[in-house]
């Protein structure tokens, strides 16, 4: 077989082996320190938030492209009724402590009171996706859902009590949960090495075999 056949094929292994270095499976994991800040009295909508206890110690692993979803916390309001305050967006923010990687991340938003017919809810919605980069390592986007909570006929349907989770734009409150979607991760250069040495052993004993 002619050398520019090998090197063809060379360049055709080494292709493949490249690709897969960079399809690397990163680790997620929440430490103890997520925290929300909303608007907890008048003016405005009176918020109350409530970590989901199981979030510490959340973990998984993704790929490029893959997501994951669990619950954050629990919002609602003591708030039976509201007045024209009640209306008025109020800032909120909610932060997620991933112990890996090591970073904080806040994403931000409104609270406030809306009206339907006789009806009265609250309502929270978000910006983003925010989005991470880390760097050397990978990068990942976190999405909150928008929700309305106490919804109630004539006023707000408000007793005061944490929901519990998996609650879902009720009369008691919501559940607010956020989602990790990675975009792209980088390999390790040991990865890197490790996989592109595999690939120009693979051409060594293609040489080998064909005597060239």
């Amino acid at each position: 077989m002619k050398l520019s056949h090998t090197l063809g094929i060379s360049a055709l292994m080494v292709g493949l082996c490249v690709p897969s270095a960079f399809a690397i499976t990163k680790h997620y994991e929440l430490g103890a320190g997520s925290f929300v800040s909303a608007n907890s009295t008048d003016p405005g909508l009176v918020i109350s938030t409530s970590i989901n206890p199981g979030v510490s110690g959340t973990s998984f692993n993704l790929d490029d492209g893959q997501s994951s979803t669990f619950s954050f916390f629990q919002i609602w309001t003591t708030e039976t009724t509201f007045n024209a305050d009640d209306t008025v967006p109020q800032p909120i923010s909610a932060t997620l402590d991933f112990t890996d990687p090591t970073t904080g991340v806040t994403v931000k938003g409104v609270t406030f009171g809306g009206t339907l017919l006789l009806g009265q809810y609250g309502n929270v919605q978000w910006n983003g996706p925010v989005t991470v980069d880390v760097p050397g390592d990978r990068s990942f986007l976190v999405t909150l859902n928008n929700a309305t909570f106490n919804a109630g006929f004539v006023g707000l349907s408000a007793n005061g009590n944490s929901p519990t989770s998996g609650d879902d734009n009720n009369s008691n409150g919501a559940t607010i949960r956020a989602t990790v979607k990675q975009v792209s991760s980088v390999p390790d250069g040991a990865s890197t090495a490790g996989m592109l040495g595999l690939a120009f052993l693979g051409l060594g004993a293609l040489r080998q075999k064909l005597g060239v």
